[in-house]
Protein backbone atom coordinates (compact mmCIF):
# COMPACT_ATOMS: atom_id res chain seq x y z
CA UNK A 1 0.00 0.00 0.00
CA UNK A 2 1.18 3.40 -0.53
CA UNK A 3 2.89 5.60 2.12
CA UNK A 4 2.31 9.20 3.37
CA UNK A 5 6.08 10.10 3.00
CA UNK A 6 6.96 13.47 5.27
CA UNK A 7 10.16 15.53 5.45
CA UNK A 8 12.27 14.45 7.89
CA UNK A 9 12.18 17.31 10.54
CA UNK A 10 8.59 16.98 10.23
CA UNK A 11 7.70 12.99 10.60
CA UNK A 12 8.31 12.25 14.04
CA UNK A 13 5.96 14.73 15.59
CA UNK A 14 3.27 13.80 12.91
CA UNK A 15 3.89 10.08 14.02
CA UNK A 16 3.77 11.49 17.72
CA UNK A 17 0.58 13.10 17.00
CA UNK A 18 -1.00 10.45 15.12
CA UNK A 19 -0.31 8.13 17.96
CA UNK A 20 -1.84 10.60 20.58
CA UNK A 21 -4.87 10.95 17.89
CA UNK A 22 -5.47 6.74 17.77
CA UNK A 23 -5.71 7.06 21.78
CA UNK A 24 -8.00 10.04 22.27
CA UNK A 25 -10.49 8.77 19.68
CA UNK A 26 -10.61 5.52 20.67
CA UNK A 27 -10.78 6.27 24.68
CA UNK A 28 -14.40 6.86 24.26
CA UNK A 29 -16.38 3.63 25.10
CA UNK A 30 -18.83 3.03 23.38
CA UNK A 31 -20.75 0.91 25.89
CA UNK A 32 -20.74 3.70 28.17
CA UNK A 33 -22.15 6.11 26.03
CA UNK A 34 -24.89 3.38 24.86
CA UNK A 35 -25.39 2.96 28.77
CA UNK A 36 -26.15 6.74 29.16
CA UNK A 37 -28.68 7.06 26.03
CA UNK A 38 -30.66 3.71 27.50
CA UNK A 39 -31.24 5.75 30.55
CA UNK A 40 -28.94 3.39 32.30
CA UNK A 41 -25.76 4.94 33.09
CA UNK A 42 -24.68 2.32 35.68
CA UNK A 43 -25.84 -0.42 34.33
CA UNK A 44 -22.58 -2.05 32.48
CA UNK A 45 -20.50 -1.32 35.65
CA UNK A 46 -22.91 -3.29 38.01
CA UNK A 47 -24.13 -5.86 35.99
CA UNK A 48 -22.58 -9.27 34.76
CA UNK A 49 -18.84 -9.05 34.46
CA UNK A 50 -18.80 -5.31 35.46
CA UNK A 51 -16.58 -4.69 32.12
CA UNK A 52 -17.85 -1.52 29.87
CA UNK A 53 -17.33 -4.26 26.60
CA UNK A 54 -19.97 -5.60 24.30
CA UNK A 55 -20.25 -8.78 25.92
CA UNK A 56 -21.77 -7.29 29.45
CA UNK A 57 -23.79 -4.65 27.38
CA UNK A 58 -25.44 -7.89 26.02
CA UNK A 59 -25.99 -9.23 29.34
CA UNK A 60 -27.25 -5.47 30.96
CA UNK A 61 -28.97 -3.74 27.73
CA UNK A 62 -29.73 -6.61 25.49
CA UNK A 63 -28.58 -7.82 21.86
CA UNK A 64 -29.64 -4.22 20.13
CA UNK A 65 -27.67 -1.97 22.14
CA UNK A 66 -24.41 -4.62 22.19
CA UNK A 67 -24.78 -5.13 18.27
CA UNK A 68 -24.76 -1.31 18.11
CA UNK A 69 -22.01 -1.05 20.79
CA UNK A 70 -20.31 -3.88 18.61
CA UNK A 71 -20.44 -2.21 15.01
CA UNK A 72 -19.13 0.60 16.40
CA UNK A 73 -16.33 -0.26 17.97
CA UNK A 74 -14.98 -2.24 15.27
CA UNK A 75 -15.16 0.16 12.60
CA UNK A 76 -13.77 3.00 14.47
CA UNK A 77 -10.90 0.70 14.87
CA UNK A 78 -10.63 -0.38 11.40
CA UNK A 79 -11.05 3.01 10.21
CA UNK A 80 -7.82 3.88 12.56
CA UNK A 81 -5.67 1.01 11.80
CA UNK A 82 -6.35 1.42 7.72
CA UNK A 83 -5.47 5.47 7.61
CA UNK A 84 -2.26 4.08 9.54
CA UNK A 85 -0.94 1.60 7.76
CA UNK A 86 -2.34 3.38 4.43
CA UNK A 87 -0.36 6.94 5.14
CA UNK A 88 2.18 6.10 7.23
CA UNK A 89 5.60 3.83 7.56
CA UNK A 90 5.34 0.53 8.90
CA UNK A 91 6.67 1.43 12.55
CA UNK A 92 4.60 4.13 13.13
CA UNK A 93 1.35 3.07 11.69
CA UNK A 94 2.16 -0.08 14.55
CA UNK A 95 2.79 2.53 16.88
CA UNK A 96 -0.86 3.98 15.87
CA UNK A 97 -2.58 0.53 15.97
CA UNK A 98 -1.41 -0.36 19.45
CA UNK A 99 -2.19 2.96 20.57
CA UNK A 100 -5.54 2.71 19.23
CA UNK A 101 -5.97 -0.59 21.48
CA UNK A 102 -4.46 0.95 24.68
CA UNK A 103 -6.85 3.83 24.56
CA UNK A 104 -9.47 1.08 24.63
CA UNK A 105 -7.82 -0.75 27.29
CA UNK A 106 -7.02 2.48 29.52
CA UNK A 107 -9.79 5.04 28.16
CA UNK A 108 -8.78 9.03 29.16
CA UNK A 109 -12.16 10.07 29.41
CA UNK A 110 -13.32 6.91 32.19
CA UNK A 111 -10.65 7.43 34.53
CA UNK A 112 -8.45 4.68 32.53
CA UNK A 113 -11.08 1.47 33.15
CA UNK A 114 -11.90 0.31 30.20
CA UNK A 115 -12.92 -2.41 27.93
CA UNK A 116 -10.59 -6.03 27.51
CA UNK A 117 -9.94 -5.11 23.67
CA UNK A 118 -11.88 -7.77 21.96
CA UNK A 119 -14.07 -5.69 19.39
CA UNK A 120 -11.15 -3.39 19.22
CA UNK A 121 -8.80 -5.79 18.55
CA UNK A 122 -10.67 -7.07 15.67
CA UNK A 123 -11.74 -3.71 13.90
CA UNK A 124 -7.59 -3.13 14.56
CA UNK A 125 -7.20 -6.20 12.43
CA UNK A 126 -10.03 -5.78 10.27
CA UNK A 127 -8.00 -2.62 9.08
CA UNK A 128 -5.04 -4.21 8.58
CA UNK A 129 -5.75 -7.16 6.41
CA UNK A 130 -10.43 -7.98 6.27
CA UNK A 131 -9.61 -11.72 5.50
CA UNK A 132 -7.68 -12.96 8.94
CA UNK A 133 -10.10 -10.59 10.59
CA UNK A 134 -13.13 -12.63 8.75
CA UNK A 135 -11.62 -15.76 9.83
CA UNK A 136 -11.24 -14.88 13.04
CA UNK A 137 -14.69 -13.30 13.78
CA UNK A 138 -15.62 -17.39 12.45
CA UNK A 139 -13.62 -18.94 15.20
CA UNK A 140 -14.97 -16.57 17.73
CA UNK A 141 -18.72 -17.65 16.69
CA UNK A 142 -17.57 -21.26 16.52
CA UNK A 143 -15.92 -21.05 19.77
CA UNK A 144 -18.44 -18.99 21.22
CA UNK A 145 -21.42 -21.59 20.36
CA UNK A 146 -19.49 -25.28 21.56
CA UNK A 147 -18.59 -23.93 24.82
CA UNK A 148 -20.32 -20.87 25.75
CA UNK A 149 -17.99 -19.03 26.89
CA UNK A 150 -17.34 -15.46 25.41
CA UNK A 151 -13.59 -14.99 26.94
CA UNK A 152 -12.23 -18.50 25.49
CA UNK A 153 -13.99 -17.34 22.16
CA UNK A 154 -12.13 -14.33 22.16
CA UNK A 155 -9.10 -15.73 23.17
CA UNK A 156 -8.76 -18.11 20.18
CA UNK A 157 -10.09 -15.61 17.85
CA UNK A 158 -7.13 -13.32 18.84
CA UNK A 159 -4.40 -16.12 19.07
CA UNK A 160 -6.33 -17.16 15.02
CA UNK A 161 -4.75 -13.61 14.06
CA UNK A 162 -1.37 -14.05 14.10
CA UNK A 163 -1.33 -17.18 12.19
CA UNK A 164 -4.02 -16.61 9.54
CA UNK A 165 -1.43 -13.18 8.73
CA UNK A 166 1.20 -15.72 8.48
CA UNK A 167 -0.52 -18.09 6.13
CA UNK A 168 -1.38 -15.23 4.17
CA UNK A 169 1.95 -13.70 3.94
CA UNK A 170 1.44 -10.32 5.26
CA UNK A 171 4.08 -7.80 6.11
CA UNK A 172 5.92 -7.73 9.84
CA UNK A 173 3.76 -5.02 11.08
CA UNK A 174 0.52 -6.69 10.44
CA UNK A 175 2.07 -10.04 12.22
CA UNK A 176 3.48 -8.09 14.78
CA UNK A 177 0.52 -6.41 15.45
CA UNK A 178 -1.48 -9.42 16.17
CA UNK A 179 1.24 -11.29 18.17
CA UNK A 180 1.08 -8.01 20.36
CA UNK A 181 -2.17 -7.97 20.31
CA UNK A 182 -2.79 -11.38 21.64
CA UNK A 183 -0.37 -10.58 24.52
CA UNK A 184 -2.08 -7.14 25.80
CA UNK A 185 -5.76 -9.46 25.24
CA UNK A 186 -4.41 -12.17 27.59
CA UNK A 187 -3.30 -9.95 29.84
CA UNK A 188 -6.63 -7.56 30.31
CA UNK A 189 -8.29 -11.16 30.65
CA UNK A 190 -6.14 -12.97 33.18
CA UNK A 191 -8.76 -13.21 35.76
CA UNK A 192 -11.18 -14.53 32.84
CA UNK A 193 -8.39 -17.31 32.21
CA UNK A 194 -8.64 -18.21 35.82
CA UNK A 195 -11.49 -18.77 36.05
CA UNK A 196 -11.58 -21.00 32.82
CA UNK A 197 -9.08 -23.02 34.52
CA UNK A 198 -10.83 -23.69 37.94
CA UNK A 199 -14.39 -24.00 35.54
CA UNK A 200 -15.72 -20.80 37.25
CA UNK A 201 -16.26 -18.61 34.43
CA UNK A 202 -19.48 -17.19 33.24
CA UNK A 203 -20.89 -18.87 30.12
CA UNK A 204 -22.49 -16.22 27.61
CA UNK A 205 -25.92 -15.46 28.46
CA UNK A 206 -26.57 -17.76 31.54
CA UNK A 207 -29.51 -17.16 33.03
CA UNK A 208 -27.81 -16.46 36.95
CA UNK A 209 -25.92 -13.41 35.22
Amino acid sequence: MPSYRLAPADSVWVWLAACAGAYLLTSLNFSLLASRLAGRPAALRRHGSGNPGATNALRALGPAWALAVLLADVLRAACVSWAAMRWLPPLPAFAVCLCALLGNLFPLYHGFRGGKGVAHALGLVAGLDLASAGLGALVWVLVAWLSRYASLASLCMLLSYPICMAVFSRGWPEIGFALVALLVICASHRHNIRRLLRGQERRLLAKNE
